[in-house]
């Protein structure tokens, strides 16, 4: 099936920006976030605005080949969960004509677009007929590919083929495969998905091919290839660039990657591809705005190896307004939603994140659009101009500046080299300041001098940053370490290099700083040489300052500071031995690392290795055992590669891997995790204890997903069993009819009693219980699920369902139930009927039960 609908206009931007004041700046006495960006101190030329329509007009395909025809490998059984387990081939392709309506000559490079995790199907929205098969009856499928087509006219303008692609059917089993329901990977299918259509892109530049016709023949340029995801989308490229890298014929080479507030579940970062992550500040989904992860793994991993690794985090940003399907008013299926309105709308909103402060959609599109286009004219363009709006060093974007945004970009790598990363022997002193090494990490340490952890009550669990460190890996992992300063008038703090530096051929010498939200003052840099002499130098580009106040939006979010050496007077820059930060005011400040520009370039990063736990299965006895999970590399490991373990399991099984770090030897290209378990000896019927292996590669290899389910069977357990104590019960007027259960073993089951027959009349049970249920006051009982029964527990391993009866219920009316279903037990009498019989006697009934009529 095929339905293209083709449309042909002049690439125009509509955006809707500000006129040039934020809403902060309209607010007299508005004490919370700075209203628009400090002037910049700088020399250097504005660079050209990366938004300005391109030389091109445009034509638009939207191309539905089929709904159900690409494998991500997903599993056959993923067809019983929503019909199918291949994806929709379904895209929309942009692309640069001239004023005739044909593809002008040359080869244009590739921008992939993918969207995230959002709604897969609507009431409204564009018809497909017919529709796909994950789709309930009477549903539309969401166009939320279609909703970056203010990146793409642009993009598409300034001379690229932009292909946005649809992965709904990838989201509807992502869903299940969160729950459990499938073994895979939702970010290893979005890959795929990308690497398809980069393939049909490489046949299009050969032939025709459907849907494009002949249109792209010869003009296809997959060498500069670009992938830009949203939310989970961003992940999902990081995974494709990660994959694309290792290739031996890859169907593209990518040199760049935009993430539009991702997702970073598994801790990775590709080698090669630059990689520029955007992070809206108030961000309701990816509210840790955990893609600040991309930079801080890429350091792990590479060091200053590599391209360009930079974090560009705006005020007042929400997740959805990136993609107008997911915005309020401009939903084509009506799933659009403000998403901050979850997370801040609660009566704490501070800073940028209270209503009133927040960019509109429009605004916020214009952010996204100025660094898409500046990584776009960089990366595959070689416009050295845009360099400085994506590494930290520069201005804003003219659109960005004059809508009085407030944004700061942080880097590291690309045209830069490392020269200094706290470590637990880096040495610090301060004058007129408190200084010390922090952990960024929540975990505690054995070092008392190594033990704080960078940031404390600043912030809000769930709401830093990840420079932090990770702090929810179930097992301790090393934290990444920041020089922590502290000041209440002016001083300067400083780390020492582990060797004597040369900063004569440098350019630029920048550090990323974190700023304490209630920082009042100046901060610049200060160098020392060897001889103890020391220069405090203004910074140049945007200011060191507090870009965020109030506990439900302080982020602590890197800034770049940055200086030119020759602007260091008084002091040796042949022979420079520490660097810090001098202040003015009050306030605190952690520095992350420190780094230089020099003419010679960072070398390229080595590709790792990629590790993946492989999915299992383990049938085990009543005991103690162990299993071995199996780490395979997808290619062997050269220096040797080091994991940090941890595991996830229900509690009943005691699992503990036998070491919370695996090695793996050079050149071999699996390693196994031995994990013990202590199986109980009496479980239900249907126990099958899923759990969750987690690796997190300290060195020497990289990860596309964070880990694997696995599966425990026991074998030869004793089956927990559930009796009743007696199956016919009798209660006076007032009291209640009471079934008491039993657990074989003392562990808690329960059951379900299912209305069967009664001779009694609604009347016979109490007013609240009848009010309760929903239940009339009178009429003979009848067959409804109001009148249900279910077990709650009164001791451990007893249960009891009761049924209170009117002071005025009827003697020897009686009623019925059956044990309908059971958990965590089997009945011990199989299929059970049980009776109570309202009685003729004295003292029927507990003595607790309720006396109402």
């Amino acid at each position: 099936m095929r339905r293209i609908a083709v449309s042909f206009s002049a690439s125009m931007l509509i955006l809707g920006l500000a006129s040039g004041t934020s809403a902060a700046e309209q607010t007299p006495g508005h004490s919370g976030e700075p209203t628009s960006a400090a002037a910049p101190r700088t020399s250097e030329a504005l660079p050209p605005d990366p938004t300005a329509v391109g030389p091109y007009a445009t034509k638009r395909l939207d191309i539905v080949r089929s709904w159900a025809s690409v494998d991500v490998g997903f599993p056959p059984e993923a067809a019983q969960l929503i019909g199918s387990n291949l994806v929709e081939d379904v895209s929309e392709v942009t692309y640069p004509v001239d004023a005739s309506g044909v593809v002008p000559s040359g080869t244009f490079p590739i921008v992939v677009l993918l969207h995230g995790m959002h709604e897969w199907c609507a009431g409204q929205g564009p018809v497909m007929d017919p529709a796909p098969v994950w789709c309930p009856e009477g549903e539309r499928p969401v166009p939320n590919y279609r909703g970056y087509r203010y990146l793409a006219d642009v993009l598409a303008s300034q001379g690229r083929i932009v292909v946005s692609v649809s992965a709904n059917a990838v989201n509807a089993l992502d869903f299940w495969a969160s729950w459990g329901a499938l073994p895979i990977s939702g970010m290893d299918a979005r890959a795929r998905l990308v690497a398809y259509h980069l393939g049909v892109l490489a046949d299009a530049n050969a032939g025709a091919v459907e849907g494009l016709g002949d249109a792209l023949v010869g003009h296809v340029d997959v060498d500069r290839t670009v992938l830009i995801g949203h939310s989970r989308g961003g992940e999902g490229v990081t995974v494709a660039a990660l994959s694309l890298e290792r290739m031996a014929n890859a169907p593209a080479t990518v040199v760049g990657v935009v993430n539009l507030a991702p997702t970073a579940f598994a801790e990775s970062a590709p080698a090669t591809a630059a990689t520029v992550t955007l992070l809206p500040a108030c961000d309701g989904d990816v509210s840790d705005l955990q893609g600040q992860g991309y930079v801080e793994r890429g350091r792990d991993l590479y060091g200053d190896q590599g391209s360009l690794r930079s974090s560009v985090w705006f005020a007042g940003g929400n997740h959805n307004y990136l993609n107008t399907e997911w915005t309020p008013g401009l939903s084509l299926s009506g799933t659009g939603k403000d998403d901050a309105k979850r997370a801040y709308d609660t009566g704490r909103a501070s800073g940028s994140c209270q209503p009133q402060f927040r960019l509109s959609p429009e605004q916020e599109r214009a952010v996204g659009l100025a660094y898409v286009t500046a990584f776009t004219r960089w990366a595959q363009d070689g416009n050295a101009a845009m360099l400085p709006l994506l590494d930290g060093t520069g201005t804003l974007p003219s659109t960005v500046a004059q809508g009085g945004f407030t944004v700061r970009v942080s880097s590291l790598a690309g045209p830069d080299r490392l020269l200094a990363v706290p470590g637990a022997q880096t040495s610090v002193a301060g004058d007129g300041v408190r200084i010390r090494l922090c952990l960024g990490s929540r975990l505690p340490s054995n070092d008392a001098a190594y033990r704080s952890y960078c940031g404390f009550r600043r912030v809000l669990p769930g709401f830093d940053t990840s420079w932090l460190g990770v702090d929810s890996f179930p097992v301790p992992l090393p934290g990444r370490t920041a020089v922590h300063l502290r000041w209440t008038a002016a001083g300067s703090g400083w780390m020492d290099l582990d060797e004597e530096v040369d900063l004569t051929d440098s350019s630029r010498l920048s550090a990323r700083v974190v700023i304490d939200p209630r920082t009042r003052g100046s901060v610049h840099m200060v160098v020392r040489d060897a001889s103890g002499a020391s220069a405090t130098v203004p910074l140049r580009g945007l200011p060191l300052q507090s870009i965020t106040r109030g506990v439900s939006a302080a982020r602590l979010v890197p800034q770049q500071a940055w200086i030119d050496p020759a602007d260091a007077r008084g002091i040796d820059l042949a022979r420079v031995t520490a660097v810090g930060l001098a202040t003015t005011g009050s306030g605190g400040a952690w520095l992350l690392d420190v780094s230089h520009r020099t003419s010679t370039p960072a070398p390229p990063a080595a590709v790792l290795p990629v590790a993946t736990v492989e999915h299992a299965e383990f049938r085990v006895a009543p005991g103690p055992s162990t299993v071995r999970v199996r780490v395979r590399l997808d290619r062997p490991a050269t220096a040797g590669a080091r994991f940090a373990v941890g595991l996830q399991f229900p509690d009943e099984i005691n699992a503990q891997p036998v070491s919370a770090f695996v090695d793996i030897a050079p050149g071999a290209d699996f390693a196994e995790i031995p994990i013990s378990l202590v199986a109980p000896q009496v479980v239900s019927p249907t126990d099958q204890f899923g759990g969750y292996v987690a690796v997190y590669p300290l060195r020497g290899a990289t990860t596309e997903t964070a880990g694997a389910s696995i599966n425990v069977v026991l074998e030869g357990a004793d089956i927990r069993t559930l009796a009743v104590d007696a199956p016919v019960v009798e209660a006076n007027p007032g009291r209640a009819l009471t079934w008491t259960f039993r657990s074989s073993d003392g562990e808690y089951a329960s059951a379900d009693l299912a209305f069967v027959d009664a001779s009694m009349d609604y009347s016979d049970l109490t007013r609240r219980f009848r009010r309760d249920r929903g239940l009339p006051a009178s009429g003979p009982v009848v067959e409804v699920d109001t009148l249900n029964l279910y077990t709650e527990e009164i001791a451990p391993g007893i249960f009891r369902a009761t049924l209170p009866l009117s002071t005025r219920a009827a003697r020897g009316a009686w009623i019925s139930y059956r044990v309908s279903s059971v958990s965590g037990a089997a009945m011990s009498e199989g299929d059970l009927v049980l009776t109570g019989t309202v009685g003729i006697g004295a003292g029927y009934g507990p003595p607790e039960s309720p006396v109402e009529d």
